[in-house]
Formats: C-alpha cells, structure tokens, sequence
C-alpha cells in the first residue's frame, strides 16, 4: 500500500518500483490519495494499482482507509518518495510466520549518494524482535530506532481489536510526529511481537549536505519532544518514560542517532525536546497543530 499526496513524479517511480518486486504469488497494490489537490488516478491506471481516495488529510487516516479496503493478509506499507528492492515484500512476509508477529519494519537505505547520512534513517543490520518480555524494551524502542513508516507491514486481523494509527498523531495531524512509533508501542502493549529486519529492504532519501542533516536530527528531537509529552499526556507509560530518561542521564543511547547525535550540541538538542514538549502543551490549550516544519525547525 503506498499512501499519496500531489506527488506523481514520485509515485511513478515508487510504483515503477514495486512493478519489479520479486514475489511467489499475486499481490494487491492499493494507493490512497489523501485530500489530493491533483489527483494520482491516471497513474494507478498505468501501473494497474487499484486507487482509493481519502478525503480527509491526514497520513494516519490514509493507512487505516487503506488497511480496511485490503484483501490480503498482510498489509505492507511504502512511501510515495520510497523505491522498493526486489526482494522488499519476501523479507516482510517471512517474519509472519510466527503467528504472534502483528508488525514488521525493515531497513531504509539512502536512495542515492550520501550513504555517511543514512544514520539518519538506518536501523542497523541486527535483527530484532520486541515483545512485552523483552529487557527494557520500551526506554530502548518505543522512542524510536525500531519502526520507520516509510517501511512496514502490519498483519491485517490486527486491525479486529486495535484501532489502527492514530489520527492524532503523523504528517497531515494535529501533531506532526511519531504515527509509526505510537502504532509500534500500541500493538506491543497489546501482546503482540514486532519485528526489525534488515532483509527487508527500501531506498530513501536522505539529506544532501551536513547543514541539512543536522537541521533533519534537529527537527526529529522537536518531535521526539512533542511525542514524549503527548505519551505523558494521553497514555499510561508515565513511568516508562521515567526509566527511558534515567537511562539517558545514565549515558545509554539509542542506536538509531547515535553517530548523529555527534554533530549536534547536548543544549541544542534538550532546546528541541523542549520546544516540542511545549508545542504539545499549546496544542492541548489551544489547538492549534503542530503540523509544519517551520513549526517543528529550531
């Protein structure tokens, strides 16, 4: 499934992509067009994509409408700027075989050139599988470093007794941030596995000078800062949370921006927490979204 908005050049090429995916049976491409101002019907026809509209913005929106209108098993989700590799949807698909695995994430890898930025996006090389058992799963998980929307698969049952993602939360809601991670917390505090694996991997891209990479880090510690407070304010890791941070003051990092976080002050990066956490505490007495990047710059 690959959820869209007034970008064909790069839905052509996301979709060129996935006409060439290697995979032992047939498969269902959908798009979702959410709250288009140019319509991406007449490329889903050339590429036989079968084409959904979603009226109201919002990317959270977009995923649940398309999970409820998919005939598959499992639902495998692509950004519109992403390119898949051949072998994309068999390195999802096979970590369903464990019938506790409700989600899957899998490796995002710079589309071209700049391959010392893919940090930035790049969850490693070491599998991983987290389930409630699993030690200090949330402190080093749920915040980030495990699941990135760009490339995921959810098993479509789920969707019987989970509300899906969160229509608060991700591009096109109220709050500009963490739809992926929420759905990933969710789902495990459910009971369910949720899986990283590097087989499973799409192109990306990546910031194209070092101003900009540390301008994107920047940007993903004020929606880290929205999103913790929002995890404070609307779900009960309140203590979990507690551990994550003492753990930080403990020096342990998570993985995901460790090289990036060299290039980026420590008082930079705790103004960004903060400045995310009071973009919360507006929205909440306000209102108003926190829904651009201008919003979310520092």
């Amino acid at each position: 499934m690959i959820c869209t908005r007034d970008r064909p050049e790069l839905l052509d090429r996301c979709l060129a992509s996935v006409s060439r995916l290697e995979y032992p049976r047939p498969f269902e491409v959908i798009v979702v067009d959410n709250a288009p101002n140019m319509p991406a019907r007449e490329i889903c026809q050339r590429w036989t994509a079968r084409y959904i509209l979603e009226p109201t913005k919002g990317l959270s929106r977009a995923r649940n409408c398309g999970a409820r209108h998919a005939s598959g098993d499992l639902v495998m989700y692509l950004d519109d700027d992403a390119v898949a590799e051949p072998q994309w949807l068999i390195g999802l698909a096979r970590e369903f075989q464990d019938p506790r695995v409700a989600m899957v994430a899998g490796r995002v890898l710079p589309l071209s050139g700049n391959e010392e930025f893919a940090v930035i996006l790049d969850c490693g090389i070491e599998r991983c599988v987290v389930d409630r058992q699993s030690t200090a799963w949330f402190e080093r998980r749920a915040l980030g470093g495990l699941v990135i929307g760009t490339n995921m698969a959810v098993r479509a049952c789920v969707f019987a007794n989970w509300p899906g993602f969160d229509p608060r939360l991700g591009p096109g809601a109220p709050l500009f941030t963490s739809d992926d991670d929420f759905a990933f917390l969710s789902l495990v505090d459910l009971g369910f596995k949720v899986v990283y694996t590097p087989a499973a991997v799409i192109r990306h891209p990546v910031p194209a000078t070092l101003p900009e990479l540390r301008a994107m880090y920047l940007r993903k510690r004020v929606e880290q800062g929205v999103y913790v407070a929002f995890l404070l304010a609307e779900s009960r890791h309140r203590r979990d949370l507690l551990d994550y941070f003492l753990s930080r003051l403990a020096g342990h990092r998570g993985a995901k921006y460790s090289e990036a976080c060299t290039l980026v002050s420590p008082k930079h990066q705790i103004g960004a927490m903060l400045k995310g956490m009071a973009l919360f505490a507006r929205w909440k007495l306000t209102g108003k979204p926190v829904t651009s990047s201008r919003s979310l710059s520092v």
